[in-house]
Parts: structure tokens; C-alpha cells; sequence
């Protein structure tokens, strides 16, 4: 049985031929970007027709579903809790801090402990130095009163001025006010009274041998 003249194959056999190489280009862009329809069968379409080979779904999307089936190891935790290395990192500031405190609690009681020695030690030592001074003082007191009660009127009385000059600037060194400040004793000086004119006259009085009270006054006797 002879095969029948399909003028359509004739007329796209004489268009291939013409346009070469392009052809195959021209037709693998058509049959891609234009869905499949059914065409007549030719028995001579098949000579130089390429028939595009269509992958099969499945083929085309294996490496996807290879991919998102592949095992993976992925820690999962739960939604608001914190993750393994979060837990020791937070272990390990809590610690730091912790040690941290401890050495700064170490440390406040270390100095109070210090200071409270330094006062206790403060406090001694002025006491001392208090009562060494009242046991001098009182000592030199009994001296100069032995002193004083010799000699003329007027050398005792200067003895007697000079000894209680000297007790009170004493007693003022003992309780501090040394330690005042300048305008305090500015006040002080203003309010102490300057006495060198009487130890100028009481030096003249003691020297004076015809000085009132240096001799016994004679009796004076009355004619009957």
C-alpha cells in the first residue's frame, strides 16, 4: 500500500529546509511556551518533527522532596524557655556575680573592722595622754604651792597670779580648744583680759622693801 501525499508535511518539510538550524530553535520555543493539543497522526511527521521528550512531575520535584526529607538534626525547645547554652552562660554570670558579692561583703566588713580598731586605738591613746597630763599637772601644781608659800606678801601674791595663769592655759590645752578655729579664738583673746600692767606692779611691790604688808605695823600707844 503506497503512502498517501500529505501536502501539510510537504509545505513544513519545505519550511525546515529553509530556515536551517533555526528551525529546531524556532519549534523547541513553540511546543514549550504553547500547551499540547492533539494533532492529526502523519506517518511522515515523524521523519523531521522532533518530538520533545516531557519529564515526568515526579522527576522534576524529587530533588525538592529529597531535600526536605533528608534528616537533619535540629534542637528543638520549647517556645519561651531558654536554650542549653543560654542556661550555662546564665549559670556562669549568676556564679561570677555570687563570687563577686562575696568579695565585696569580705571586703565592707574587712574596713569596718579596721576602723573600729583605729578608734578603739584613737580613744586609748587619749586617754592615756589625759591622765598623764592631769598626774603632771597636779604634780607641778603641789610644787608651786609649796613654792608660793615662801617669801614676802607680794612674792607670794605673784606666785600665787603665775600659778593660776598657768593652770588655766593647761586646762584649756587639755580640753582642746587649741584645736578651735581662728575666729573662735580670736574671741577668746577679746574676751581675756590683759593683765601685764598688775605683774608690772606686783614686781615693783615685791621688790619694794617699804612696801604695805612687807613690815609688821608697830602698835602706837595712847598717853594716859
Amino acid at each position: 500500500m503506497s503512502d498517501e501525499f500529505d501536502p501539510t508535511a510537504d509545505f513544513l518539510a519545505q519550511e525546515r529546509a529553509a530556515l536551517g538550524d533555526a528551525a529546531d530553535l524556532f519549534q523547541a520555543t513553540e511546543l514549550a511556551s504553547t500547551p499540547l493539543q492533539a494533532t492529526p497522526s502523519f506517518s511522515t511527521s515523524d521523519a523531521f518533527v522532533p518530538t520533545p521528550s516531557i519529564t515526568d512531575s515526579t522527576e522534576v520535584f524529587a530533588p525538592t522532596n529529597d531535600r526536605i526529607q533528608s534528616p537533619v538534626s535540629v534542637t528543638r525547645t520549647s517556645p519561651g524557655l531558654p536554650s542549653e547554652f543560654e542556661q550555662e552562660w546564665q549559670g556562669k554570670q549568676r556564679e561570677i556575680v555570687d563570687d563577686r558579692d562575696r568579695a565585696a561583703s569580705t571586703k565592707h566588713e574587712s574596713m569596718v573592722q579596721e576602723a573600729q580598731q583605729a578608734i578603739d586605738r584613737f580613744y586609748e591613746e587619749y586617754n592615756e595622754k589625759k591622765d598623764r597630763a592631769i598626774e603632771v599637772n597636779r604634780a607641778n601644781q603641789e610644787i608651786e604651792l609649796q613654792a608660793a608659800s615662801k617669801g614676802g606678801l607680794w612674792e607670794r601674791v605673784a606666785k600665787q597670779i603665775d600659778l593660776a595663769t598657768k593652770a588655766s592655759q593647761d586646762q584649756k590645752a587639755t580640753t582642746g580648744t587649741a584645736a578651735r578655729s581662728p575666729t573662735q579664738q580670736q574671741q577668746q583673746q577679746q574676751g581675756t583680759r590683759d593683765t601685764s600692767r598688775m605683774r608690772e606692779l606686783l614686781q615693783d611691790l615685791k621688790r619694794d622693801p617699804e612696801a604695805p604688808g612687807v613690815k609688821p605695823k608697830k602698835a602706837t600707844t595712847t598717853a594716859a
